[in-house]
C-alpha cells in the first residue's frame, strides 16, 4: 500500500511555525492612507522553507503600522504555484492583528512557479466585488520572488500596469533575469525594483513602506468659500496634537512670490486672504510633528475673477502716422498694462506695448495713414478693460506721374514727374513679382525724371518701387508693375535617348548665335534641392547622365549662353527605368529550444553594414535589432522561448533600393521535459522503488533527493542518465517521504519533479505476553523478546478506571509491575518493541481484575 502525489518543486514541504502577533498600538497607525494592496507570494518548490518564512515575516513587519478597513488600507495575499491560490481576499480582515495572523498562517503550496498565471488572476479580479476590490482607490502590487518563473510574465504584467496598478518587485536571490524584472516593475526601476538577500529584507522595510504610503496617502486638503481675493483651507486632523503645520501658497505664474503661515497642530482650517483675482495658486500643507508618516499635501486653488470695472479709454493727438492713447485708473489696480493695436483689415499685423501699472498713457507711432486701428487696454492677467477704434489721417501727398514705356523682352524705360520739395535723390527697387527676394536697388541723384531697366527676363512681371527723399509730406512710396515682352526664341530640339535604370543620353540642336557654352542642371523631381550642375564648353550637342536612381523622374534644365535673344531656358523631364531587384537568400541552422543561427549570402552592391531584425510572430511589437559589419554574414540568436515562431529580416542600408529586405520564419524546438512522471512501487517497512521517465539523450544524469516529512533531513543519490529506476533503502518504517528527481541536462539546465511515498509498518512484535493479577491493584506483565536490534520496549496500560499510562523500559527487561489498576475492572495492556529506524508492532492482552477483599486475605508482594 502506498500514497502517490505529484508536484513540480525543488525544495521540501514544511509547515510554517505558528507565531504570536502582538496587539496593534492604534496610536502608531499610519494616518490618511487608503488603497488596495496585493501581495504575490512565491510558494513554489524553488523557494526554501527558511526563505518562505522570512518573506512572510517581512510582509507582516511591512504592514504592521497600517490601519485596515473599508475606508482605509486593504490587503490580500495570492500564492504563486502551479495554479494561483487566494489565501485571503481584500475585505476578509479589518485589523492589523488579523492580517498579520493570516499572513503567518500561510502554508507553502510547492509546485511550479507559474507567476504569469498569478498575475493574470489578480488582473481578472482587480475590480471584482467578491475579491473585496474598490474601484476608486490606488492599487499597489508587491511581488516577492526568487527571480524564477516557468511561464511568461511580460504580457499579463503590462496589462496590469495599464490598468493603473503600481508594481513593486522584491527579488531575494538575484537569480532572475534583470531585463525581464526591470520591464515588469513600474518606473523608475531604482524605486520599484529591489534585489536583497532573504536575511537582509529588514533593511528595505521602511523604504518600501514609505513608497506604498506615497501611493495610498489620501488627499484630504480642500479649499472652500473661494472668492476673488481669498479662500478657506480645511484638512483632517493629525493623530497627535503636538507639532504644527507650515502653510505655503504661491501664484503658479509667479513662483518668486511664495508666502508662508504657521498653523498649530490642533487646527484643521485656516483663512487665506489678500490674494490676486483670477489667479491659480499652489497650496502646500507641510506637517511638522514627531510622527514618521505624515506627508506634505499639495492642491491647486484658483481665485474667482473680479467684475471688470470699465476704464475710460481715449485717443487724442491723431496724425497720419500716430496718436496718443490715454486711460483712467481705478483703486486696486495692480500689475502692468498691455496696449494692443492692429489694422482692422489685417488683424495678423498685431502689435503690443507693455507698460508699468502706474502709467496711464502711451504714444503709438509708425502707423499707416488713412487706416482704421483697433486699440485695446488689457491687464497682464489677460482681462480686457476697454477697446476703441481710431482712424489715422490721410497723408496730403500729390501723386507723381509714374509710367513705363519702350517695353521690350529684356528692358523698359521708367519716367516720373517731380514735385515741389524734391531734393533730387531717389531710390528705385525692382524684382520679379514671383520672387521678391531678388530685389535690386538703384540710387539716383540730380534732377533725373527717368531710368532705363535692362538685362531683364522676357515675359516676366516686375514690381518697381519708387522711394523719393523729399521734404515735408512728399516722401510717399509708389509702386508700379511692368511686364516684359515674350522673347521670340526658336526652340531647341531637346530630347532623351538610351535610357537605362541608372542613365540616359540628352541631346539638343544648336541655334545661330550660340557661343558654345551651356549649363545643364538636373535633380529628382521629388527633391529639387539635390540639384547637380554641369558646365559644357565647345560645340557639344549631347551629354550622358549616369549614376542615377532607378525608377525616378528627373527634371533637366538647359541654360544656353547665347548672343541676342537666344538664351531661352528649357526644361525636360526624363524617367529612369525600374531595376530588377535581386534577392538575398537566407537560411537557418542549429535550431534548438532557445536559439538558432541565421545566415545569408552577399550580393553585388552591398557596401554598408547589415541590419538584422528579429520579431515575435505573435507580437511584432517585441523586436530585436542588430547592426553587423559587412564582413559578418551570420548571427546567433539565443535566450529565445521554446516552441515559438519568430521572423528574421536582413537588409543592407547601402543596397536597399536594389535588394529589398528579405525575411524568413523559424520556430524554436519544443522544450524536452524529463522526468515527465514519477512512480513509487514495491513499498516495505524500510524501502520502496522510485521510477521515472522518459529517458532523453539530452540528460547527463539524475539527482534524487529524499527525506521524511516533516523534517529538515535530506539525503542525495546520484544516478546515471541510462537508469530510470532505483530502490531507496534504510528508511524508517511507517514514515512519509518526499522524493524529488532532478534531471541535469547536458546544456546545463535542470528539471525537477517530486512525489510523496510512505513506508509500511514494521511487523516485528514480542513473542508472547502474559498478564497476572497479583492483587492490591497490581498486575505483572511478562513477555518474550522481539527479534532484531531492539532499543527498548514501550508498555501501554489502558485502564477502565483512571488515566492510561505509557512506560518505556530497557531492552534487557522482560517484565514490569503495573499498579493503581482498579479492582474488578477490565484493562488492556500492550507491549511494542522500539528500533532505531521505527517502531515495531503492538502485542496486546486484556485482564479482568478480581473484586476487592480484605487486605489480610493476600500475602503482600
Amino acid at each position: 500500500m502506498f500514497v502517490l502525489l505529484v508536484f513540480s518543486l525543488h525544495s521540501l514541504l514544511s509547515p510554517a511555525l505558528g507565531q504570536t502577533i502582538p496587539e496593534a498600538d492604534h496610536s502608531s497607525f499610519i494616518p490618511d492612507s487608503e488603497g488596495d494592496l496585493y501581495f504575490l507570494l512565491d510558494s513554489s518548490g524553488s523557494v526554501s522553507y527558511d526563505e518562505f518564512s522570512k518573506v512572510k515575516q517581512f510582509i507582516g513587519d511591512l504592514l504592521q503600522p497600517f490601519k485596515f478597513g473599508p475606508q482605509d488600507v486593504q490587503a490580500s495575499v495570492v500564492q504563486i504555484s502551479t495554479n494561483p491560490t487566494l489565501e485571503f481576499s481584500l475585505n476578509q480582515y479589518h485589523s492589523s492583528t488579523d492580517v498579520n495572523k493570516a499572513i503567518q498562517n500561510v502554508q507553502q503550496r510547492m509546485g511550479d512557479t507559474n507567476t504569469g498565471k498569478a498575475i493574470d488572476y489578480v488582473k481578472q479580479n482587480l475590480y471584482a466585488e467578491n475579491f473585496g476590490s474598490r474601484g476608486d482607490v490606488p492599487k499597489v502590487l508587491v511581488w516577492m520572488t526568487d527571480g524564477l518563473s516557468t511561464d511568461d510574465i511580460s504580457t499579463p504584467m503590462k496589462l496590469l500596469k495599464d490598468m493603473g496598478v503600481s508594481v513593486f518587485i522584491i527579488s531575494t536571490t538575484g537569480r532572475g533575469n534583470f531585463q525581464d524584472l526591470s520591464a515588469a516593475a513600474s518606473e523608475p526601476n531604482e524605486k520599484y525594483l529591489k534585489f536583497v538577500d532573504k536575511d537582509d529584507l529588514g533593511i528595505i522595510t521602511k523604504e518600501l513602506r514609505d513608497s506604498i504610503i506615497e501611493h495610498t496617502h489620501t488627499r484630504n486638503l480642500q479649499a472652500q468659500d473661494i472668492t476673488s481675493t481669498g479662500f478657506i483651507l480645511t484638512w483632517s486632523r493629525l493623530p497627535e496634537d503636538e507639532g504644527r503645520y507650515v502653510l505655503e501658497y504661491v501664484p503658479v505664474s509667479d513662483p518668486g512670490r511664495t508666502q508662508q503661515k504657521i498653523v498649530y497642530g490642533d487646527e484643521t482650517s485656516v483663512s487665506v486672504s489678500d490674494l490676486r483675482s483670477n489667479t491659480t495658486y499652489q497650496v502646500t500643507l507641510i506637517p511638522e510633528y514627531s510622527g514618521n508618516y505624515a506627508l506634505p499635501e499639495v492642491i491647486m486653488v484658483s481665485t474667482r475673477s473680479e467684475p471688470v470695472e470699465p476704464r475710460s479709454l481715449q485717443v487724442i493727438n491723431i496724425t497720419a502716422t500716430s496718436f496718443l492713447v490715454t486711460w483712467s485708473r481705478v483703486p486696486g489696480d495692480w500689475g502692468s498694462y498691455v496696449v494692443e493695436y492692429f489694422p482692422i483689415l489685417d488683424p495678423s499685423a498685431k502689435f503690443q506695448k507693455t507698460l508699468p501699472g502706474d502709467v496711464s498713457s502711451t504714444m503709438v507711432s509708425n502707423l499707416a495713414s488713412n487706416t482704421t486701428y483697433q486699440v485695446s487696454l488689457i491687464h497682464e492677467s489677460g482681462v480686457q478693460y476697454a477697446s476703441i477704434q481710431v482712424s489715422t489721417l490721410m497723408d496730403p501727398i500729390k501723386a507723381r506721374n509714374l509710367h513705363a514705356q519702350d517695353i521690350t523682352s529684356t528692358s523698359f524705360q521708367l519716367s516720373w514727374s517731380r514735385l515741389a520739395g524734391d531734393t533730387g535723390r531717389y531710390v528705385l527697387e525692382y524684382a520679379p513679382l514671383t520672387d521678391l527676394s531678388k530685389t535690386i536697388q538703384n540710387v539716383l541723384y540730380g534732377d533725373l525724371t527717368s531710368m532705363l531697366f535692362n538685362n531683364l527676363t522676357p515675359d516676366t512681371v516686375y514690381q518697381v518701387t519708387f522711394i523719393p527723399d523729399s521734404k515735408g509730406h512728399f516722401n510717399q512710396v509708389q509702386r508700379i508693375r511692368v511686364s516684359t515682352l515674350p522673347d521670340p526664341i526658336k526652340a531647341r530640339n531637346l530630347h532623351a535617348q538610351d535610357r537605362t535604370s541608372t542613365s540616359f543620353q540628352l541631346s539638343w540642336s544648336r541655334l545661330a548665335g550660340d557661343t558654345g557654352r551651356y549649363v545643364l542642371e538636373y535633380a529628382p523631381l521629388t527633391d529639387l534641392t539635390k540639384t547637380i550642375q554641369n558646365v559644357l564648353y565647345g560645340d557639344l550637342t549631347s551629354m550622358l547622365f549616369n549614376n542615377l536612381t532607378p525608377d525616378t523622374v528627373y527634371q533637366v534644365t538647359f541654360i544656353p549662353n547665347s548672343k541676342e535673344h537666344f538664351n531661352q531656358v528649357q526644361r525636360i523631364r526624363v524617367s529612369t527605368l525600374p531595376e530588377v531587384n535581386q534577392r538575398r537568400p537566407l537560411y537557418t541552422r542549429e535550431i534548438t529550444t532557445s536559439s538558432f543561427q541565421l545566415g545569408w549570402s552577399r550580393v553585388p552592391g552591398d557596401n554598408g553594414p547589415y541590419i538584422v531584425e528579429l520579431e515575435l510572430m505573435s507580437d511584432p511589437r517585441r523586436k530585436l535589432r542588430k547592426t553587423l559589419s559587412l564582413e559578418q554574414m551570420n548571427v546567433i540568436f539565443s535566450h529565445l522561448s521554446p516552441n515559438t515562431q519568430y521572423r528574421a529580416t536582413v537588409f543592407s542600408e547601402s543596397n536597399i533600393q536594389h535588394v529589398p529586405p528579405q525575411s524568413i520564419q523559424v520556430s524554436t524546438l519544443e522544450e524536452q521535459l524529463s522526468p515527465f512522471q514519477i512512480l513509487i512501487s514495491d513499498p516495505s517497512a524500510h524501502s520502496f522503488r522510485v521510477s521515472w521517465g522518459p529517458n532523453l539523450d539530452s540528460v547527463a544524469g539524475y539527482e534524487i533527493q529524499y527525506g521524511p516529512i516533516p523534517s529538515n533531513i535530506v539525503r542525495t543519490l546520484q544516478v546515471d542518465s541510462r537508469v530510470n529506476s532505483t530502490v531507496l533503502e534504510n528508511l524508517r518504517s511507517n514514515t512519509t517521504y518526499l522524493v524529488t528527481v532532478s534531471a541535469i541536462f547536458k546544456s546545463g539546465g535542470e528539471k525537477a519533479l517530486s512525489a510523496i511515498a510512505c513506508t509500511e509498518h514494521n511487523e516485528t512484535k514480542v513473542k508472547y505476553l502474559h498478564l497476572k493479577d497479583l492483587g492490591s491493584s497490581t498486575v505483572k506483565a511478562t513477555w518474550g523478546s522481539a527479534d532484531g536490534d531492539v532499543q527498548g520496549y514501550r508498555v501501554r496500560c489502558r485502564r477502565q478506571a483512571g488515566h492510561s499510562s505509557v512506560i518505556s523500559v530497557a531492552p534487557q527487561a522482560k517484565s514490569i509491575y503495573l499498579t493503581d489498576v482498579a479492582e474488578g475492572t477490565m484493562n488492556k495492556i500492550c507491549v511494542m518493541p522500539i528500533y532505531k529506524d521505527g517502531d515495531g508492532k503492538n502485542l496486546c492482552r486484556k485482564i479482568q481484575m478480581q473484586p476487592g477483599t480484605s487486605a489480610n486475605s493476600y500475602s503482600r508482594i
